[in-house]
């Protein structure tokens, strides 16, 4: 669903409406709400709705220093994923990489190439299957000669991302494209 209004016309109104009626199955234990509010309003009525037990709601704040956020974008539960069938695993993966896509695009004001965005896709998918991989982990990979370090789980990938690694991960053609993320990992 998308909810696209010019200033004023109720798009918090209508997710707050919309929010509301799950809340009893939120309170129930049968679903869960997460709330992205840039603004504060939508969160602060939510709560002051008092729908939900405190002990249901999760308020992630970033501006909270005592407590900072820390998010792993790699850390995606690959133990709940191996529970799926395979046509599920692969959905579930490729939206969780479309999202990274999305949100990564816009926090470096454009969107990436079309060779950015094939190292990046096959990139973050081997990253899912490295343990407590990070970060950091991505940087190593983007070095020359990386891939001889994660090896063993590149062996695991299976049909193209396995042979985009074995093959072209290296080679010279995508060099200055893995050079430059390297670059705005730093």
């Amino acid at each position: 669903m998308h909810i696209v209004a010019g200033s004023g016309h109720g798009k918090t109104q209508t997710l707050q409406y919309l929010i509301a009626k799950d809340l009893p199955a939120v309170a129930a234990g049968d679903k869960s709400v997460v709330v992205i509010d840039s603004q504060g309003d939508l969160i602060g009525n939510i709560l002051r709705a008092k729908a939900l037990e405190p002990d249901q709601i999760v308020l992630i704040n970033p501006e909270d220093i005592a407590y900072p956020v820390s998010l792993n974008l790699f850390s995606i539960g690959q133990e709940r994923l191996d529970g799926y069938s395979p046509l599920e695993k692969e959905r579930l993966t490729n939206s969780i990489i479309e999202l990274y896509d999305f949100v990564l695009g816009s926090l470096l004001s454009a969107g990436m190439t079309a060779k950015q965005s094939v190292v990046f896709r096959y990139v973050t998918r081997l990253m899912f299957h490295i343990p407590n991989a990070t970060i950091h982990t991505l940087r190593d990979l983007m070095e020359p000669g990386g891939t001889e370090k994660y090896r063993e789980h590149i062996e695991k990938l299976e049909g193209t991302p396995r042979r985009f690694f074995e093959t072209e991960f290296e080679s010279k053609e995508f060099a200055a494209t893995k050079t430059h993320q390297h670059s705005s990992i730093e």
